[in-house]
Formats: C-alpha cells, sequence, structure tokens
C-alpha cells in the first residue's frame, strides 16, 4: 500500500485548544455582561457561547473564530451569570468558562426627611433585579457618621445618634450590595436648628423694647427677629449669628407687641416667642385747685399718649397716701372730698395700662385753712379786760391773726402761732363793746371769724337797807356806778329765792321794799347793767320778829314739864325758855332752834308750881310770852324679881323714890289674866308670891299712892322652866351631820337651847330651837369625830339644868382611790386621806364574782396598798374601809390587771413574696379580743385585723414581697392591753431577663432585670461545677443586673443559678426561688467557620407563681451573636 493511500486512510484530527484570559465583566452596567478571552491556538472553526442562566435571546452564540469578545445585554441587574465558551474544530471541542456579575441597580426615590431636632429618616424604593442587601451611610462633609448594614427587605432607616446636630446639613446614601458590586446613590438634608433659649424682654421704656435670649444649641446661620402688633409685622431686623439681644424703637406707650425670634439654617427654622408691653405714657400739665374749698381739692390733667386703661391718682399728706383713686382714661380730672382743712396734699398721678405703671406725675395743692370753732370772749367779770379763746380749727394751721376794733377803730392786732387758742386784751373802757375778729392762716390762705364783746360794767357804791321800824318794809339806797350802764336793777331774795324786784333809771339812788315776812332777813342786790352784762353789789337787812302763839302746858311729870306753842309768824332765828320759881331763875335760859314748838323741862322737884318763859329771837330783836305748871310725885326704883333657881316661886323688892308717898299698892298677874294685888305700908320695899307655874312670865306692878296723885312701876319676872327628857344623839350613818332628838319638860317655854362640843369641850355650834321642835340637825361637821351635846330649855330668856347626851359621826371615805400601776400578776391602787377623824383602814381584794382574794390592815397614816399573784387580765374590786371608833365606811374601784402578751410570736412567709403568716401561742390569763397590726419599715400602718381571743394564728396578704415588715399583736382584756411584736420578711421575686453577655473561654459577663414590687438588697449567683470563680461587679451596685465570671474553664459547660435577696447583711436574709441558665465556655479550634448563637431565655416554672399574668406574657429574649472568624496560628475561637 502507497503512502497516499494511507494518508486516505488515516485522517486525525486534534482537539481544539481553549481560548484563554477568558473574562465576564458589568463595567458598571446593570443590565450588560462583556465577554473577552484570547483566542485559542491552532485550529478554530467557530467559538459557540452560552450564558446560564440562559437568555432567550442570546441563547448558543455561535461565533467566527476571530471574534474576542462579545456583550450579553438585557440581563437582570445584579444577577451572577456564567459564561462557556467553545472551541470547535470538526466535531471536537474545547471549553472555558467563567462567572460574573451585573451591577445592582440603585436605589430609586431616595429622599432623606428630618423628623425632629435630633432625628433623620432616610426612605428609598426598592431596585429592580436582584441585590443582597443595603448598606446606609450617613455624612458630615466627607467624614462617615454611621455605616450600617441594612436587611434588603427594609425600605427606610432612621438616624438617631444623640451626637446629630440641630441645623447641620447632613448626607445619606444608599449603596445597593450585590456580591462584590455596588450601586451607590445619595441625598440631603439639614435637621432643624433649635429656637432660642430663655427669650425675654430685658428692659421696655414708653417707645423702646428690647430682647435678649440665649443661643440655642446647634448650628445656624443667623437670626430673623420680628416686632408684631397682632398680625401686623412693625419692624424686621436680620441678625449674625453671635447677637444675642435686639431692640425697637418709636413705639406707642402702653402697648403690647409680639417678638419673634427665628433662628435660621440654610431652609429650615425654629421660632421662639415672647410678649412685651411698653411702659404706658406719662400725664402732662398736672393741676391742683382748692376753688376756695376747706375739705376738697379739685385735680385736672391732660391725657397720656399711647393705650391706657385707667388713671391711678393717689393723694397724699405727710408721707401717707390718704386716696388711692382709679379713673377711667376718658376722665381727665377728679375731685378729692373730706379733706383736711388748711392741709398741704402731693397729688401723684400715673397712668395704668395691664398692670403696667407709667412715671409718676407730681402736684402739690393746699385746702382752705377751717375757721376757729367754739370762739369764746369773756371780760372775766373784769371792767377793763376782755379774754378771747376759741377751739382750733380744724385741719393744718400755720398761725392765728386777732384784732380788737372799737366800731371802726382798731385798737391792738396781735398774732400767735398756730399752738395758741386765746389772747387778752387790758386797759379797756368798762361796759363797752368791742369787735373780735379772728383769722385762721395756712399757706396763703386765710379764713376769718368776727365776734362782739364788751366789758363788764362798774357797780353801785355803799349801798344800805334799813327796817324803819316796820315787820313788814325795806328801804334801800345807794351812791351812783362810774363809767357806762344802761340802767339799775335792784332786787330782794331771801334763801337765794327773788321776792321782789324794781328797775331804777340810772339817774336814781334808792327805792322801797313792802309786803315782808316779819323777822326775815333779806338781801339786797343793785345790780349795774350794760348790755347782757350786769355787775352787782349786795347788802342785808331784816324785819322786827314776831312772839309765840298758843303758849300751853302740855303734861307734867314728876321731875319734868311739858311746854308747846305755835311758831311765831315770820322768820326765826331761835327761841330761849327760861324756869322760874317764886321769880327767881332756876336754871340758865336754853336756847332753842327755830323750827322747835316744844320743850320739855326736866330735873325738876316733884309737886312743886314753876312759871316758864318762851322768847323769839330774830337777828338782834325778841318778843316774851310766859305760863305757869306743876309736877307728879315719883316712882319706886329699883325694882327686883328672883326665881332664886325655883320653878314655883318669885320674890320682889324694891327703893323708895323721891318726895312725899301715903303707901304702895302691889299687883301680880299673868299676861291676859286676873290680878293679885296686895297693900303694902311705905317703910316696908318687898313681897313674896308661891305655887306658881315653871317658866312662866309675871307682871309685878308697884303704885305709889299720894293724895290724888299716883305713879306706878312695872316690872316682870319669870320662874325657871323644867328641862327636857329622853336626849338621844344618832349618826345617821351621815359624815358630817348628827341628829339629836329629845322630850319636852312641864310648864311653859319658849324654845330651847343647844351646845356642839367636842371632846376637849371647845364649842363647836350653837344652836336655838322654838318650842314645838323636838330634834336638831347638827351638819357640816367633821367626819368620824365624837361630840357632846350640851341643852337646856329657855323660857323668856331663863334657862332649864343642862341635859347631856354623846355621839360619833360617821367617818368619811378615802378620796381620789386609783389605780397607781397594773402590771399582769399585780394591781397598786392609791388614795388620799379621808376628812375628818379616823383610826386606820382595812383593805379588801375581791374577784369579779365577790369572792374576796386578799386583805391588808393599815393604820392612818396609810395611803396606798398593792396586791400580787393576781391572774393576768382579770378584773378585780377593791374595797377600802375606814375605821373610826366603832363606825366604819368605805368605798370601791374596779381595776384590771394587764393582760399577759402572747408567746412564741412568730412571723414566717412559708416561702411567698406576699403573705407572712403569724403564729402564736395563747396569752394566759383572760382575754378579750386580740388585734394584728403590721407595719411597713417607714413606720406606716400597712394593715390591722382584730381577732377573737381563741384565734392563734393569721395570714396577711397582698404584701410586698422582699420587705421587712414589723408585726404587733395586742392582746385586749377590757380597757387593758399588751404588746408582743417580731419582724418577717416576705420572699423577694426572682429576677427577670436573665441573659449572657461576651462569652469568652474564662470570662462570662451576666445581665439581668430586677424584679419589679420588690424591696431587695442583692442579688446571689451560684454556679457549678463549684470551681473557684471571682464574681466582678463592673457597676459596684449591690442591685445592679451586671456581673462578670472570671477564672473559669475553657470549653466548660457551666449551671448557673441567680437569684433576689431581701435583707442582704442581716441575721435573716430571704431568697427569692432562683433562675437556672446553662453556658458553656468557649474552647480551642482549627476549623475556619462562622457560627450564628441563638440563646432563648425563658422563666422557670418557680418564677411564674409569684408574678401571675405578668410572667406569662414575658417576651422570649433572645441574643443572636454573630461571632467573626480570628486566625491566629490557624486557630480559631468557636462561640
Amino acid at each position: 500500500m502507497t503512502l497516499s493511500a494511507l494518508k486516505d486512510m488515516f485522517v486525525v484530527r486534534a482537539a481544539p485548544a481553549p481560548v484563554t484570559s477568558l473574562t465576564l465583566q458589568s463595567n458598571g452596567s446593570q443590565d450588560a455582561l462583556k465577554a473577552a478571552w484570547i483566542p485559542a491556538v491552532g485550529r478554530v472553526e467557530s467559538y459557540q457561547l452560552s450564558l446560564s442562566p440562559s437568555i432567550s435571546s442570546q441563547q448558543d452564540l455561535i461565533l467566527p473564530p476571530n471574534t474576542t469578545q462579545w456583550v450579553f445585554s438585557g440581563l437582570t441587574p445584579g444577577k451572577d451569570y456564567q459564561v462557556l465558551v467553545k472551541t470547535k474544530s470538526g466535531e471536537l471541542t474545547a471549553e472555558t468558562r467563567t462567572t460574573g456579575r451585573t451591577a445592582p441597580g440603585w436605589a430609586a426615590h431616595l429622599r432623606l426627611e428630618a423628623l425632629d431636632e435630633r432625628t433623620l429618616r432616610l426612605s428609598w424604593s426598592a431596585p429592580a433585579g436582584d441585590w443582597d442587601f443595603y448598606r446606609v451611610l450617613l455624612f458630615n462633609g466627607s467624614s462617615v457618621l454611621m455605616n450600617r448594614t441594612v436587611d434588603r427587605s427594609l425600605v427606610e432607616f432612621n438616624f438617631t445618634d444623640g451626637t446629630l446636630i440641630p441645623g447641620r446639613l447632613y448626607r445619606a446614601a444608599v449603596s445597593v450590595e450585590s456580591g462584590y458590586l455596588s450601586s451607590t446613590a445619595d441625598c440631603h438634608e439639614r435637621l432643624a436648628p433649635r429656637s432660642v433659649q430663655r427669650l425675654s424682654v430685658r428692659h421696655s421704656t414708653e417707645t423702646s423694647l428690647s430682647a435678649v435670649w440665649s443661643h440655642p444649641v446647634g448650628e445656624w446661620d443667623n437670626y430673623t427677629v420680628l416686632l408684631k402688633d397682632g398680625d401686623v409685622t412693625v419692624d424686621t431686623q436680620t441678625l449674625s449669628r453671635g447677637v444675642q439681644e435686639c431692640s425697637f424703637n418709636k413705639l406707642m406707650p402702653g402697648h403690647t407687641y409680639t417678638i419673634t425670634v427665628t433662628t435660621n439654617s440654610g431652609d429650615r427654622s425654629s421660632s421662639a416667642h415672647v410678649s412685651g408691653r411698653t411702659v404706658p405714657a406719662q400725664v402732662t400739665q398736672l393741676r391742683v385747685s382748692n376753688q376756695g374749698s376747706t375739705d376738697a381739692l379739685q385735680v385736672s390733667w391732660d391725657g397720656a399718649a399711647g393705650e391706657v386703661d385707667l388713671y391711678r391718682v393717689l393723694l397724699i399728706h405727710n408721707s401717707v397716701v390718704m386716696k388711692n383713686e382709679s379713673v377711667p382714661p376718658n376722665v381727665t380730672s377728679y375731685h378729692f372730698q373730706g379733706l383736711r382743712s388748711g392741709a398741704l396734699y402731693r397729688t401723684v398721678l400715673t397712668t395704668v395700662h395691664r398692670g403696667d405703671l407709667s412715671r409718676q406725675t407730681v402736684a402739690d395743692g393746699r385746702t382752705v385753712p377751717a375757721a376757729v370753732r367754739d370762739v369764746t370772749v369773756s371780760n372775766n367779770g373784769r371792767m377793763d379786760f376782755l379774754s378771747v379763746s376759741w377751739r382750733a380749727a380744724e385741719g393744718d394751721v400755720d398761725s392765728y391773726s386777732v384784732t380788737l376794733r372799737d366800731q371802726e377803730r382798731t385798737i391792738h392786732t396781735l398774732t400767735v402761732s398756730r399752738l395758741t387758742t386765746e389772747c387778752v386784751f387790758k386797759s379797756l373802757v368798762s361796759g363797752r363793746l368791742y369787735n373780735i375778729s379772728i383769722s385762721t392762716r395756712s399757706g396763703e390762705y386765710e379764713k376769718h371769724t368776727v365776734v362782739q364783746e364788751r366789758t363788764q360794767p362798774a357797780t353801785a357804791l355803799n349801798p344800805t337797807a334799813t327796817h324803819m321800824a316796820r315787820d313788814d318794809r325795806l328801804k334801800v339806797y345807794w351812791r351812783h356806778a362810774a363809767g357806762d350802764f344802761d340802767y339799775y336793777h335792784v332786787s330782794i331774795k331771801h334763801n337765794n329765792i327773788f321776792q321782789q324786784n324794781k328797775t331804777v333809771p340810772k339817774t336814781q339812788n334808792e327805792c322801797v321794799f313792802s309786803g315782808l315776812v316779819p323777822g326775815r332777813l333779806y338781801t339786797v342786790i343793785v345790780s349795774t347793767w350794760s348790755g347782757k352784762y350786769e355787775s352787782s353789789v349786795s347788802t342785808h337787812g331784816r324785819t322786827l320778829p314776831a312772839g309765840v302763839q298758843n303758849l300751853t302746858l302740855a303734861d307734867s311729870g314728876t321731875e319734868d314739864l311739858l311746854v308747846t306753842w305755835v311758831s311765831a309768824p315770820g322768820d326765826v332765828d331761835h327761841y330761849e325758855v327760861q324756869l322760874l320759881f317764886n321769880d327767881m331763875k332756876v336754871f340758865p335760859p336754853i336756847t332753842l332752834n327755830s323750827s322747835t314748838n316744844r320743850y320739855l323741862l326736866s330735873s325738876l322737884t316733884p309737886g312743886r308750881l314753876y312759871k316758864i318763859v318762851v322768847s323769839t329771837f330774830s337777828g338782834p330783836n325778841l318778843s316774851v310770852q310766859f305760863i305757869k305748871g306743876r309736877t307728879v310725885p315719883s316712882k319706886v326704883k329699883n325694882i327686883l324679881i328672883s326665881n332664886a333657881g325655883q320653878s314655883s316661886s318669885l320674890r320682889v323688892n324694891w327703893t323708895p323714890g323721891q318726895g312725899d308717898v301715903d303707901h304702895y299698892a302691889v299687883s301680880l298677874s299673868q299676861t291676859g289674866g286676873q290680878a293679885e294685888e296686895r297693900s303694902i305700908p311705905k317703910h316696908v320695899h318687898e313681897i313674896s308670891f308661891q305655887g306658881l307655874l315653871p317658866g312662866q312670865q309675871y307682871m309685878i306692878t308697884v303704885t305709889s299712892v299720894c293724895g290724888s296723885l299716883i305713879n306706878n312701876s312695872t316690872a316682870t319676872g319669870r320662874t325657871v322652866p323644867s328641862s327636857v327628857s329622853a336626849l338621844q344623839v344618832e349618826d345617821q350613818r351621815s359624815t358630817s351631820s348628827l341628829l339629836v332628838s329629845w322630850q319636852a319638860g312641864r310648864g311653859v317655854y319658849d324654845g330651847y337651847q343647844l351646845q356642839l362640843l367636842d371632846e376637849r369641850g371647845s364649842l363647836v355650834a350653837n344652836s336655838s330651837q322654838t318650842a314645838e321642835a323636838s330634834q336638831q340637825y347638827f351638819r357640816q361637821l367633821t367626819p368620824g369625830k365624837k361630840y357632846r351635846v350640851v341643852m337646856q330649855t329657855t323660857s323668856g330668856g331663863i334657862s332649864s339644868k343642862a341635859v347631856i347626851a354623846e355621839g360619833r359621826t360617821y367617818p368619811a371615805i378615802v378620796n381620789n382611790l386609783s389605780v397607781i400601776s397594773n402590771t399582769t400578776t399585780s394591781l397598786s391602787f392609791r388614795w388620799d386621806l379621808p376628812d375628818g377623824e379616823f383610826d386606820g383602814f382595812d383593805v379588801f381584794l375581791y374577784t369579779g364574782d365577790e369572792s374576796l382574794q386578799d386583805q391588808k390592815t393599815g393604820m392612818m397614816n396609810m395611803q396606798d396598798c398593792s396586791f400580787q399573784n393576781l391572774q393576768p387580765g382579770t378584773q378585780y374590786k377593791v374595797v377600802v374601809l375606814t375605821r373610826s371608833g366603832d363606825q366604819t365606811n368605805d368605798t370601791s374601784i374596779w381595776a384590771r390587771t394587764v393582760p399577759a402578751a402572747v408567746t412564741f410570736l412568730c412571723a414566717d412567709n412559708r416561702r411567698s413574696s406576699e403573705s407572712l403568716w403569724l403564729s402564736w401561742k395563747q396569752a394566759g390569763g383572760e382575754v378579750s379580743s386580740y388585734t394584728l397590726l403590721i407595719y411597713n419599715p417607714d413606720g406606716t400602718q400597712q394593715e390591722e385585723q382584730s381577732l377573737g381571743p381563741e384565734s392563734r394564728s393569721y395570714t396577711f396578704q397582698r404584701l410586698v414581697a422582699g420587705r421587712l415588715y414589723q408585726a404587733v399583736v395586742l392582746t385586749h382584756s377590757g380597757d387593758q392591753t399588751n404588746m408582743a411584736t417580731t419582724t418577717g420578711r416576705t420572699d423577694p421575686r426572682p429576677p427577670i431577663s436573665f441573659s449572657f453577655g461576651e462569652i469568652n473561654n474564662t470570662s462570662l459577663e451576666i445581665t439581668w432585670s430586677g424584679p419589679e414590687n420588690t424591696d431587695y438588697d442583692d442579688f446571689d449567683l451560684q454556679w457549678s461545677p463549684r470551681d473557684h470563680l471571682s464574681v466582678f461587679n463592673p457597676y459596684h451596685s449591690p442591685t445592679s443586673g451586671n456581673r462578670i465570671l472570671k477564672g473559669m474553664y475553657p470549653g466548660r459547660q457551666y449551671n448557673i443559678s441567680l437569684r433576689t435577696v431581701s435583707g442582704a447583711g442581716t441575721s435573716n436574709p430571704t431568697y427569692s426561688s432562683p433562675v437556672h441558665r446553662s453556658i458553656r465556655t468557649s474552647q480551642w479550634s482549627t476549623r475556619h467557620t462562622c457560627i450564628r448563637i441563638s440563646l432563648s431565655v425563658v422563666p422557670t416554672g418557680n418564677s411564674m407563681g409569684p408574678l401571675g399574668p405578668h410572667v406569662q406574657t414575658l417576651r422570649t429574649h433572645q441574643m443572636a451573636i454573630e461571632m467573626c472568624v480570628r486566625c491566629f496560628h490557624e486557630r480559631i475561637w468557636i462561640y
């Protein structure tokens, strides 16, 4: 076979070479990829391109062999594609593959807006195509403030970093990430600046306002300040950013404006407002006038410019505001009334608008001074003198001016100070009429008062009155008076009662009065009259007296004669009586006053004839009358009647009287009874009467007989009355009285005399009783004292023999018996000593059923007593008995021992966080009830509960977890109580949100939240295995919810338990139920990996109880920890 034949038989094609340096790139395109390569070496017929995921329009492209690139379009943005390039040569192919990704799409509708001055919101719409996530960036200029990865499902993000500054311009960008490619879009926004701080009106005048403020926090460009009147802008000012005040001028007085300060930053701004008001304008042309008034001022002014609500008008006197008036704005005057006369006032006028006051306008004014009052001009009875006085004028006065005029001629002018209210004028003409003018001066004003007065006229000289030897007439004459006068007036009076008067012309100087009373002394007054004044001079004259009339001997006695008469007509100074025997004076003359119309002549001789002369005197004159009379014989003297202590006989004796007597007649009789009469010779002077009635009074008459004239002497006598019988004294169980009773004796008696004596015989009481009485009470006596009663029957002042009896008052009970102390087993009593006398005390103690418990006896100084070994809480009765002689008296009081306190009092929470169980052992003795109290740590009462005596326990509910309570159990018995206390603490609730923080191979951070509604002091952290670990508290507070465990073993699993502690550091802390968690520390690993760990923390079953429904709704806490792989010597930590 030939060589050519062999060639035709064996055709062997070598496989084509693949293309090299194949790349698939987007070159920033979101919908196209460019495939490029270096052509294959050798023979190539064509290239076949395929893109997966495939695109229907460009599936399995066949390209010529000289092609080195191809662009795929219409792709999905952000999607990962694979390109396959096949080199074809005949039936043989060679493949080269590579991948590429289109650029992700842009975030659309990107918008950055400021929610508030510290928050920016970035929002966008999702891009077309595929992407993995978003990256959100915040820029301050070129500085990146925040770079966060955001899940692809979100379309907005809030920048709430506290470092954002109000008023600053920020740029935000959203980068759409797809693999290693990204597309970024950005936008700008500015935070609104803050408004200025402490904006206020610093100063205001009538036409200007000034505002100040403090710079806001953040950034701003400048300020715009507006001044508005309502909605109208009055002025606008733009200020640089460093300015902090602004002033506005040429404003309306008293007007309210609004100042708005706007902080500008770019196109954003914030405003602050303040209201200010200009000061009201001051009034002008203030005028004050008195208009001639003494008590009023008229104030007027020109109205103030600007806005005015009212005018305030002050009226000030001596720096004291007297009036404070408000006047409407349309009124420009005011009238003040009721002011002080002559006073200088200051008027202060102020404009008021909405409470603001203008500057004050001041003007002074003075009222017209008042005229003087009660002007008195007196001549003081002098003929050349006038005294002027007045009451000071009301109000203020500078001085007074007094002028004296005689008709139109000025005599004197005096100026006196305002403190002087009188002056005098001398050397005047008697009886002359003068004009007096008094002017009041105050400042430039005066007020005049004019009065008239005249001097006293002169008196007549040497007036004389004579009776002209007549008993009914007087003549008066005198010398003429000097000076000016009008006439004479002559009057006659007696005892200041005018009898007659006559007017005599000034040319005459005598007159006669007739028809007067005999013997009367008259006063004659001669008056000189000038106007209303008179000057008088007087003298006396007397008419002759008359004699007495009807002189009579009215009665006669043994030693006296009675003379009577009718008083002489007219006036009598006195009478004189003389007694004559044979025309010889027996006694010196006796002077009697003029009202006497009788006289008794005594110390005369019985039976003698006398002559009686009566003379009437009036002044130096007298008249005489006389009469005769005889005395009668005298009586016997010294009648003495004696009963000699006898009850049935009387003896009578007497002394004879002066003069002669023939014999005596003696008679004895009872009152209203038959008289027994006996005749006795004149030399016998005594007699006895027998068989008389006891206690009876008798009348005895001894008659002196001398011819036909007799004279009797009478006396009375009484026999001794008989004594009482059956006298006895009873105490009637009284502490202060005794009853005395008796039976009457025989005969006549008119009463009883009782004396109450003490044991020493001293008189205590003295009593008299009528004859009808048969008993007597002696009251207000000393309790317990022994008394003696002495009793006598009386009849007409005669007492019988004494009868004696004895008795003792009932002793008094002790005073102020009281319980001074009581314990559970003892009672102590005290009392004040009783009134009166006593010997001692017996004290008895009885139980409630009146059984005698104990008794004690003491002397009279005993004032207290104690009883021991008693039953707790039991009521007792103590009786204190007072002894005095054989008499006793008692008083009592009920008392109760203090009940015993409960024992073995215990407060147990029984592992409960909201209740405490109290239990105790019953108190000894009697108990009526228990009161249970529970108190918070601050001393406030939490709850109170009353229980019966049979109770032994009680549970307090609805308490605060972990709180230490004080429990008090009060034992009651009657009104007595006793107390037992204890403390108890509820269990705290367990902590919540127990989770783990940073974990490595040797340490662990644990965090939790404290329980709600719980008092707690610390937390108890336990772990197992019980390695020797150290606990670090980063906040150094036992109640903080963070601890770090150090010294742990790598890769070891630990069981962690956490309890809340209440009462940490005390002897009885309480613990909550534990919360358990398990955790394993990190270990060494050579694997390169990244692990996501999710820890779900839920409360344990024991922690569900105290929290109730709150724990049931406790959300599951989930913590996702993304750990980055750290390579060190080909090792990593796995968490």
